[in-house]
């Protein structure tokens, strides 16, 4: 993997994020000739990804994103790449999700007794051939 370090160490660009160690915000990062490119709509893709496209693309540009203001100014090319393709909905800031799961409830559950577990036994049928 590899980190591009501009403006005096500052900026850090890694895959698809621009991280400004400066002020702690960090944005998408799209390279300045790239031409973003998506399925159309009526093309011939199972249902599933068609529908989810614009979630996906969505998602990743609001976890790419430090705040709602970073994100409108970053979604103008997706929103225009997604409506030259058939695609009618737009991206919209869907705020950071936390995760309020614990560690104990992730945890997987033991569902058998260890003391039926030891003492079970069963019998087995044989079989002749004839």
């Amino acid at each position: 993997m590899r980190a591009i370090f501009r403006d005096n160490g500052l900026n850090v660009d890694f895959l698809d994020v621009i991280f400004n160690l400066h002020t702690g915000l960090h944005k998408p990062y799209k390279e300045p000739n790239h031409r973003i490119t998506y399925i159309h709509k009526e093309s011939n893709h199972p249902p599933s990804i068609i529908k989810n496209l614009p979630q996906g693309i969505e998602k990743r540009r609001t976890n790419n994103s430090s705040d709602a203001k970073i994100f409108e100014d970053a979604a103008i090319p997706y929103n225009e790449a997604l409506k030259k393709n058939g695609h009618v909905k737009g991206m919209k800031y869907a705020g950071k999700k936390t995760n309020t799961t614990t560690e104990n409830e992730n945890k997987r559950k033991e569902t058998a007794n260890e003391e039926t577990k030891e003492t079970k036994t069963t019998n087995r049928r044989k079989r002749r051939i004839t």
